[in-house]
């Protein structure tokens, strides 16, 4: 078992610069801080596909941790389950990796979810072809998608019922600031947090049509830097954070990689393919399993109350999660070794979640909650100092969103494709939150709002000394 968190529990066990807020900068920190992934717990394949794919770019393997996972949370889906009195977990995972631009997360990230991209272009492959014939008339059911509303998701989870569907979004951000301030982005961020418990959706529309989506799958994706962590909106005490398993990583410097291999990718295509041909089943816990999660429940939750008693409330929010997730870990570990049985790489799982197996999961789950932590701490670390004013690529940036945003969502653009040759990723309609979140109004004297919903304009912009005129 893994010792980071041992059976007591106890927060006055820990390390304690695991909770003190160290430099602004998250990402100085040295490698040797970041605990080493638990290669061994996983099925011997598993291990040798991850090894290789910490290749692609600069051979650490945090990179390729949460795609990894995400992909296998997807091709099992909701057909395998794992019980335990009255308590049902199937392997759905939200995964986050941590780590500076140009580390390597989004290479990797690409390669390891070319089976379930390709499994999606198949989906829709059939799909035109029986529109073709004329068997089918609705849209057609996705198990990947990278940007959508609440309700194209709530679409989506009708289609997908009885299958994964996984939510990728290289930056994480452009998920979670979809939810713009005000009521409509309250009810939403209530919505995706309610996803996470599975809990069934029952959406009444205008329309007569109404969506209705029993025990929803989805698992979710994505990437950010560690100094974007504060404005995710993910410390907001509404327990966000620790719907995440977060993965951090350290750049270091690299060339082109050595590359997975085109050996290893065929193998992980086979993998995933076989994880989508599993048979649904329900797999209880073994009896000597139920008194390992009892055991290491007791010391997680004993552990957050302490944590919460020293206003500790991100890490203890987390800790309150781990038993569920280390259920959620266990049912992807069984499904795992089942579809590596079916292609004789393993041998055939018991009928039941066995206690090694079970504290297996526990030790991966003491490893994301290792991450959790690192998390909070930097979400708890002040803002570095905003500085007095703006270097020229600043005023230049700015002076080019605020012709384009004056004249509104149309010409907003005109924005985009300038912040698309910088290598920037935004849509039109994301770009006035951006601007806001990146406190340019204070530097440059700017008001920037949202227009009202009567006009033409997505933002207004008006400089302070204007008095509201002329740019408006």
């Amino acid at each position: 078992m893994n010792d980071d968190l041992d059976d007591a529990g106890r927060a006055d066990e820990l390390p304690e610069n695991l909770f003190q807020a160290g430099e602004a900068e998250a990402c100085a920190a040295a490698p040797a801080s970041l605990d080493a992934f638990p290669l061994g717990v996983l099925p011997g394949a598993c291990s040798e596909l991850l090894s290789a794919f910490s290749h692609v770019v600069s051979g650490q393997v945090e990179f390729a941790i949460a795609p990894f996972f995400a992909v296998l949370s997807t091709a099992l889906g909701p057909r395998i389950e794992v019980r335990v009195r009255d308590w049902v977990a199937c392997p759905m995972l939200w995964l986050c990796t941590v780590a500076t631009s140009g580390s390597g997360k989004s290479p990797t990230a690409k390669l390891i979810l070319t089976p379930i991209r390709e499994a999606d272009g198949e989906l829709a492959r059939l799909h035109r072809e029986a529109r073709r014939e004329g068997t089918v008339s609705k849209p057609r059911r996705c198990c990947y998608v990278t940007d959508l509303t609440m309700a194209g998701l709530i679409d989506e989870l009708e289609r997908a019922q009885g299958h994964g569907l996984l939510v990728h979004s290289d930056e994480i951000a452009n998920l979670l600031h979809s939810f713009d301030p005000g009521t409509h982005g309250r009810r939403e961020r209530s919505q995706w947090l309610s996803l996470w418990g599975r809990d069934s959706i029952r959406q009444a529309r205008r329309t007569a049509y109404a969506a209705e989506v029993e025990q929803p799958f989805a698992a979710v994706l994505g990437g950010t830097q560690p100094r974007l962590l504060r404005s995710l909106g993910v410390g907001d005490h509404d327990g966000a954070s620790a719907r995440f398993l977060w993965v951090h990583g350290v750049a270091k410097p690299h060339g082109l990689g050595e590359g997975a291999g085109l050996e290893a990718l065929t193998e992980w295509k086979r993998l995933v393919s076989a994880a989508f041909g599993l048979a649904p089943a329900e797999v209880p816990l073994s009896e000597q399993a139920a008194n390992v999660l009892d055991q290491k429940s007791l010391g997680w939750s004993t552990t957050a109350h302490d944590l919460d008693e020293a206003d500790r409330a991100l890490e203890s929010y987390a800790l309150l999660k781990a038993g569920e997730y280390c259920l959620r870990l266990a049912a992807l570990l069984w499904g795992t070794e089942a579809a590596l049985h079916s292609l004789g790489r393993w041998a055939r799982p018991e009928p039941q979640v066995s206690a090694p197996l079970l504290e297996r999961a526990a030790v991966l789950t003491d490893w994301f909650m290792r991450g959790a932590y690192r998390t909070a701490r930097l979400l708890r670390e002040p803002p570095p100092r905003q500085a007095t004013g703006a270097r020229p690529l600043d005023r230049e940036l700015v002076e080019r969103l605020r012709l384009a945003l004056k004249f509104g969502a149309q010409e907003t653009r005109k924005a985009s494709d300038w912040g698309e040759q910088l290598g920037l990723e935004a849509s039109p309609s994301a770009l006035g939150r951006a601007f806001r979140r990146m406190s340019l109004e204070q530097l440059h004297g700017l008001s920037i709002r949202q227009a009202p919903r009567s006009t033409d304009r997505g933002w207004e912009v008006t400089r302070e000394a204007d008095d509201g005129e002329g740019d408006q």
